[in-house]
């Protein structure tokens, strides 16, 4: 479990082609759900047809995450989809993906059937083979698999700050002042992360007064989190980057260590090597009001200036 540091937000005012994946060798795609699952993400146009329908025709309660994971992907079958997913659970939670994948975070009576993961770890590397890295069956976890999502980029499409140079407050000028700022103070070292920096980089890896920290921002639920980098039985402190997957809407962060993915509202790895026997901590102290020392400045030149 990583600790939650103090840690201030001062405000001054179409899919992708990704159909590479054979089916799993020596399986027919009506053979089973499970070979028809990983029919229906083949680069075979007529076996994806065939384990389409299948699916259409023969699936179960088990079948329903898969369905919801093809209707984000497969567009031409969206109303046959949604017909089945409809007449499986009996609700009519709406037209798209996203409205199915609301819809199942409150139902886990609809759970995936077994070989769910490795489904998925197929899927998600079609798009990014390095996903194969987070997402592999046998691992542990403590989330429902298929609650996963793709984010739109790849591992590490957003790349992470680590140790940014600073400056002195003063000569920040190209800075406004109604700019906001992730403020830190601690063991009396202080800096301020601007959000114009921060949201292109999402993760900040950096030492503040001699403690290893990770800077956990994600933009679509707009959550900034300072964690301690430092972990009981661990020799070195973790460091973090982004693996463009998501949970809930909430991005899925990995140490670099181990690959396993972490939850960065709760600082807690929710799959892969790392995922027992943690438990929850308590949230961290959010502060009123830190000073300000230093700035991280706008470093990289791959991005449009901030």
């Amino acid at each position: 479990m990583l600790r939650t540091l103090i840690l201030s937000i001062i405000l001054c005012v179409a899919a992708p082609t990704m159909f590479g994946t054979a089916a799993r060798a020596g399986a027919s795609a009506t053979a089973s759900l499970d070979g028809a699952a990983h029919g229906a993400i083949s680069s075979n146009a007529r076996e994806r047809r065939e384990a389409v329908q299948w699916l259409l025709q023969n699936g179960g309660k088990d079948s329903v995450s898969v369905l919801i994971q093809l209707l984000r992907w497969l567009p031409d079958e969206e109303r046959a989809v949604v017909a089945r997913l409809e007449a499986l659970t009996g609700a009519e939670a709406g037209s798209r993906w996203f409205d199915w994948m609301i819809w199942q975070q409150s139902h886990p009576e609809y759970a995936p059937y077994p070989g769910y993961i490795g489904f998925l770890a197929d899927l998600l590397a079609g798009i990014d083979p390095q996903c194969r890295r987070f997402v592999r069956p046998g691992g542990a976890r403590e989330m429902g698999a298929e609650e996963i999502a793709w984010g739109g980029v790849a591992v590490d499409g957003i790349p992470a700050l680590d140790n940014p140079t600073m400056v002195a407050a003063a000569a920040a000028t190209y800075l406004n002042p109604d700019d906001a700022v992730f403020g830190v103070e601690i063991n009396g070292e202080a800096r301020a992360y601007p959000l114009r920096i921060v949201n292109w980089h999402e993760m900040v890896n950096d030492v503040v007064g001699g403690v290893p920290v990770s800077l956990a921002y994600c933009t679509l639920c707009g959550a900034g989190i300072l964690f301690d980098g430092r972990v009981a039985g661990h020799d070195r402190p973790f460091t973090f980057g982004s693996s463009g997957l998501l949970y809930r809407s909430n991005k899925l962060m990995y140490d670099r260590q181990t690959d396993s993915l972490w939850n960065q509202f709760t600082g807690r790895p929710v799959m892969g090597p790392l995922t027992w026997p943690w438990r929850p901590a308590s949230r961290g102290t959010i502060a009123p009001e830190l000073p300000i020392a230093t700035i991280s400045p706008a470093l990289s030149s791959c991005f449009p200036p901030w």
